[in-house]
């Protein structure tokens, strides 16, 4: 397979939508995913989301909140659950997670290439590996996203410096909140983008 142009390239993005599609039709199967730790996560959301509202909740849980990792699906998901279905915010998680770790490799490839390929789509082959079906979902998520942020830092950090930085320093926060191997791993992709810049050597 070789690297193939980025524009008019039709056959490209219907074989990533397909390919995307097949990876989020399992979630259409069952309310709840068969992921190991996912049924803690969904219980957790209902009673952050709820507790304040539920006197018999209240008896149970008190939310404690601390500067800490791990909390990305903590503070985002409650809200939603205000108006939307838990099993359907749910899966939307799960799919979201799913998704982000390709469209990080598809992304990062495309930044320090210039070109689409094929090559990168490969990543479908190892988005159901142990850590999802664990339910890891903040560390997948987490990975996903230091790609997309490498990427912003691999196109951006020669044309817009101010901008870049500023999204890699919010990116950051992020990757804290969500995973701390998510942070490392961006930590990762600049110092090797960056040393490859001084050195003129590849990124590939």
């Amino acid at each position: 397979m070789t690297a193939t142009p980025v524009r008019g390239n039709t056959a490209w993005w219907c074989m990533l939508v397909a390919l995307c599609l097949v990876l989020l039709a399992p979630l259409t199967l069952a309310d709840v995913p068969p992921l190991l730790d996912y049924p803690n996560h969904l219980a957790r959301q209902f009673v952050l989301a709820f507790i304040g509202d539920d006197p018999i909740l209240a008896r149970f849980y008190v939310p404690r909140w601390g500067i800490i990792p791990n909390l990305a699906l903590d503070l985002t998901v409650p809200p939603l659950l205000w108006f939307l279905p838990i099993h359907l915010v749910g899966r939307a998680v799960v799919g979201l997670c799913l998704l982000l770790p390709v469209a990080g490799a598809v992304t990062y490839h495309r930044a320090i290439s210039g070109r689409l390929s094929y090559w990168p789509l490969g990543a479908v082959l190892f988005v159901y590996d142990g850590a999802l079906l664990r339910g890891f979902l903040n560390f997948v998520g987490s990975v996903g996203l230091a790609l997309l942020l490498g990427a912003v830092w691999a196109a951006w950090r020669d044309r817009r410096p101010a901008l870049t930085a500023l999204i890699g320093a919010a990116g950051a926060v992020a990757l804290f909140f969500c995973h701390l191997t998510g942070l490392l791993f961006f930590a990762i992709l600049r110092r090797h983008l960056d040393f490859a810049k001084r050195s003129g050597g590849s990124l590939l």
